[in-house]
């Protein structure tokens, strides 16, 4: 029989050994920090919430008037189409 870790000498073994040891140290920080990692982001509060809505609905409005602008249907006040 061919034994498969004849090729490895005393120094090779403490070597391959710290690489295991560093990756399964690497892992359970992961596994760790996956666990505790919150799912939802922080800032999930009612202010934020509105803060996004009404950006959300600025944009939608200057959207629709640069729509009636390009249709010809545009308010002749307003010129901050920009």
């Amino acid at each position: 029989m061919v034994d498969i870790w004849a090729p490895l000498s005393g120094t090779d073994w403490m070597t391959f050994l710290i690489l295991a040891a560093g990756i399964a140290l690497l892992t359970i920080i992961g596994v760790i920090l996956l666990v505790l990692t919150p799912e939802e982001p922080p800032d999930t509060t009612a202010e934020a919430r509105e803060r996004l809505i009404a950006k959300d609905r600025r944009t939608a409005d200057l959207h629709r008037r640069r729509l009636d602008a390009d249709a010809g249907r545009a308010d002749r006040i307003t010129r901050d189409l920009t």
